[in-house]
């Protein structure tokens, strides 16, 4: 479609009032930096016209302009420019083949400040938001940038508005006529490859972004790219079908997942639902095609108190929940590399799940014992692993250097490969020692296709356990006397696993 200009933004002029110390309001500013930012992109500066503009003029700013921005707020939502807008919109609504470009919406709702989702007109509802205000955590409330440099300007109002300025020029690129050396430009408009990217809290937000926009500008397709309502009908549906076109699932879970000062806020809530849905699926998935599902919680999380972090640990100790699903408390820039390796894999596999085991780790004997321990326990732990050895076991060991892919691949092998396992647990918490336990629950998710012999928890010294826990699961608990190791208290369980 040829348009003559390449953005129609639509703002009422109260949110466009002189900023205290400044010559300009918030609108100019936005409109300013924006042009930048796609400016560097285009290599030209782009045509703007703004809803004052439009109505000077008398035209139809949807049929002038390749994209529509509705910088929007509580005084926006009210205004007689909306109310002007909503009309044009509700029409275009009725030729959807004018809403896109090249499978691209090319409408697009930044928001200025918060507005309740109750509150906002159908039309703009579904639209993805670029949030281009803050949470403040100290006061619980939502804060506009009136100061658009400094360190939390940086972190949250130019990240967004990056994000916002990439994707509008992808839609005005595509709309461009082609020239020679461009024939091949369409060919990779709307990536075959999705994935979902879950709700998370606000304190999530800027690691959200990150993923998404890493994950967009390696042509993969992120989902849902429409916005969510926990009061639509069809909200289920719609995330039941977004993950039927995915392999991969992605959920950030911070505090607002354990705060129940949090949990009546949407996001949190649709964090929630979006989880538990996934976990369903994942469940109905089992043993036909892959569907993995990556949870990540920051490592410098805090908990404000003990019933915080119990939550947090019934919840990544849920064998119901955690079914499938790897969690990782990495970087956020590890986490990235991990994702798209991960995605890699699926493709290099065409649709088998996860890694297959080395043929070298099979074993027909029964004897082939996978013993997981901490690089902080492996001296104390020898002493087990000669024994286990002297009495012809095929002792298979952790990884406990190199890149954080092959460690995993190496984990998933041996809970892949083996007949049984022993945790050893000297030094590490009891956190750690329900992660391994959690892993070997949740083999099968991995590809493993035999039953397990038997597992065991072997323990050097006397302090409590949630004992109860690891009975519910089979697991025999080994506990040495005063640290030392000895022969006969770990014969019970060798003998159980001799076949």
């Amino acid at each position: 479609m040829a348009f003559e200009y390449d953005i129609f933004l639509s703002y009422t002029e109260k949110d466009n009032e002189k900023l205290p110390g400044h010559d300009t309001g918030w609108v100019d500013n936005f409109k300013k930096f924006l042009d930048t930012l796609i400016s560097q992109l285009l290599q030209h500066h782009p045509k703007i016209i703004t809803s004052q503009d439009a109505a000077a003029q008398g035209v139809n700013p949807y049929e002038k302009a390749c994209v529509v921005i509705y910088l929007v707020s509580p005084e926006y939502i009210v205004s007689g420019e909306f109310i002007k807008e909503a009309e044009y919109l509700r029409l275009l609504m009725n030729s959807p083949m004018q809403m896109r470009i090249d499978g691209k919406l090319r409408m697009f709702k930044a928001s200025k400040s918060f507005v309740e989702p109750e509150k906002y007109h159908p039309l703009l509802r579904e639209m993805v938001s670029y949030d281009l205000f803050m949470y403040d955590p100290f006061t619980g409330l939502m804060k506009e940038f009136n100061a658009f440099f400094g360190q939390d300007a940086e972190k949250t109002y130019w990240m967004r508005l990056v994000d916002l300025a990439y994707d509008i020029y992808k839609v005005i690129y595509y709309n461009q006529p082609q020239t020679t050396g461009s024939e091949n430009k369409k060919a990779d408009t709307m990536p075959d490859e999705c994935v979902y990217l879950a709700e998370t809290g606000n304190e999530l937000l800027i690691q959200k972004n990150i993923i998404r926009r890493e994950l967009e500008r390696h042509g993969y397709h992120v989902l849902p790219d429409k916005m969510l309502s926990l009061d639509a009908p069809d909200t289920i549906e719609r995330i039941k079908a977004d993950l039927d076109k995915c392999k991969l699932s992605i959920h950030l879970m911070g505090e607002s997942f354990i705060d129940e000062d949090y949990d009546q806020r949407e996001e949190v809530r649709l964090m929630k639902l979006q989880n538990h849905i996934a976990v369903e699926y994942s469940n109905s998935k089992k043993n036909t095609t892959p569907f993995r599902r990556l949870i990540w919680i920051p490592q410098d999380m805090n908990f404000v108190d003990d019933k915080q972090q119990l939550l947090m640990e019934a919840f990544v100790s849920s064998t119901e929940s955690m079914n499938g699903a790897e969690v990782l408390k990495i970087p956020i820039e590890e986490f990235k590399s991990l994702i798209k390796r991960e995605l890699a894999s699926i493709k290099d596999e065409k649709g088998h799940s996860y890694i297959i085991p080395e043929a070298s780790l099979s074993s027909d004997t029964g004897k082939n014992i996978y013993v997981i321990v901490d690089a902080i326990d492996l001296s104390k732990c020898q002493p087990v692993v000669n024994h286990l050895k002297q009495n012809g076991f095929d002792v298979l060991l952790p990884m406990f250097e190199g890149d954080i892919m092959e460690i995993r691949s190496r984990h998933r092998n041996n809970l892949n490969a083996c007949d049984s396992c022993l945790i050893f647990s000297d030094q590490v918490s009891e956190q750690w020692l329900k992660s391994k336990v959690l892993d070997i629950l949740k083999a099968p998710g991995f590809g493993r296709k035999k039953n397990m012999i038997g597992k065991a928890i072997y323990l050097t010294t006397d302090k409590p356990i949630d004992t109860e826990y690891y009975k519910k699961y089979n697991f025999s608990i080994i506990r040495a006397n005063a640290g030392n190791f000895e022969k006969d208290i770990i014969h019970p369980f060798l003998k159980q696993i001799t076949v």
